[in-house]
């Protein structure tokens, strides 16, 4: 064998050796990243806990990766259902760890905070974030790490909701007919150049036909259509909502997933997707 036909060998062997490394190195970090994602849905309220309190109700939850920057919450406190989609910075790995940062500090101030104002309480996380996250430290980095959400407290003795939104509204479909409740235009967390700011609350008296959802924006990113380059937005979203209103909660996630998937076609998916809709039982019917 001539010297130029070992180094070729050579090179071959190294190229052999250097994918099987790689190769390595992938599968170890995805069972990692399958570690996490093992411990994010433990995280995540079981669909029995939520059964519990609203019998009604589905949710429809969709990582782009295998863990997400989206997560769900609910906690009880005497008669009150605290329920809340979250939308975190990113997606991955760096969205999952907002994530649990997200619900460790909403559980906390839930637990040590008397209050029934969801504006209060959205207030009271942004505070915990930017001290949590060192936003407020002065480094360009420390910037980093915001949440946008959709926050409700079912009071069932007053029959009543309050709901604070942080750049994400409530949809409520009362008489075929969806009514937007607004958000305030302000994520949670450190705001560049941002002026003082409270979170409002709006309270709702609860009607017992009607049909509420709370959910991230990735839904409505979504690419697909017919050249595939073109987003769902929220027109449609509302729509498909309004269409599939008067099916059971069951029978509308998988119909909304469906033709989720009909729009996206072989589009990768944008970004992670969360619905959750749900009606509120009267207090009769539940026992509290």
């Amino acid at each position: 064998m001539c010297i130029r036909d070992r180094e070729i060998l050579a090179q071959k062997e190294e190229i052999v050796r250097q994918q099987a490394k790689v190769k390595e190195v992938f599968e170890e970090l995805t069972d990692s990243i399958k570690t996490a994602q093992r411990i994010q849905q433990s995280f995540l309220p079981p669909d029995e806990e939520i059964k519990k309190y609203l019998p009604d109700h589905f949710v429809l939850y969709l990582p782009k990766d295998i863990v997400s920057g989206d997560f769900y919450w609910l906690h009880v406190k005497y008669d009150k259902i605290y329920i809340a989609a979250v939308d975190c910075t990113g997606h991955g790995v760096a969205g999952a760890f907002m994530s649990i940062i997200g619900g460790n500090l909403l559980k906390q101030i839930v637990i040590e905070n008397p209050t029934h104002n969801a504006g209060e309480i959205l207030q009271q996380l942004s505070a915990e974030l930017i001290s949590t996250l060192h936003q407020d430290s002065g480094k360009e980095s420390s910037n980093d790490g915001s949440m946008d959400m959709s926050l409700c407290i079912i009071d069932i003795d007053e029959n009543l909701i309050h709901f604070a939104g942080a750049n994400n509204p409530l949809y409520i479909i009362r008489n075929a007919e969806i009514v937007q409740i607004q958000c305030d235009k302000r994520s949670i967390g450190l705001q560049k150049n941002a002026k003082p700011f409270t979170f409002s609350n709006t309270v709702l008296e609860i009607q017992p036909t009607d049909k509420y959802y709370l959910f991230s924006d990735g839904f409505a990113s979504q690419f697909g259509g017919e050249n595939g380059e073109q987003k769902l937005k929220f027109t449609r979203f509302r729509e498909l909502l309004l269409k599939t209103a008067e099916l059971t909660f069951a029978q509308q996630k998988t119909t909304i997933h469906r033709e989720l998937k009909a729009w996206q076609g072989i589009t990768e998916q944008t970004d992670d997707i969360m619905l959750l809709g749900f009606s509120v039982p009267l207090k009769d019917d539940e026992d509290w």
